[in-house]
């Protein structure tokens, strides 16, 4: 039972505490990608944005789980793309 009070408090903090809200330039640079890259996965939806007035902010509050080898994927697989396109 004190595992399940404890998993009920870190969500509950979770919940409130403020959204990571970067730009597409500066969630690109954490995960190491181009901008043009990052600004494919907001586009297919792989990445949860957030509109804020005008701009467009990556949510790095929801991306938290993301592995790193999921990333690595995610940067394969827009390359492919990109040569495909090509």
């Amino acid at each position: 039972m004190l595992m399940t009070e404890l998993t009920a408090k870190v969500e509950a903090l979770r919940a409130a505490s403020p959204p990571l809200l970067l730009r597409v330039s500066e969630a690109a640079a954490i995960f190491k990608v181009s901008v043009a890259t990052m600004r494919r996965w907001v586009k297919r939806g792989q990445v949860p944005v957030v509109k804020v007035e005008n701009t467009l902010r990556v949510d790095l509050s929801r991306v938290r789980g993301v592995e790193a080898d999921d990333i690595a994927r995610m940067a394969r697989e827009a390359r492919a793309q990109t040569c495909r396109q090509r």
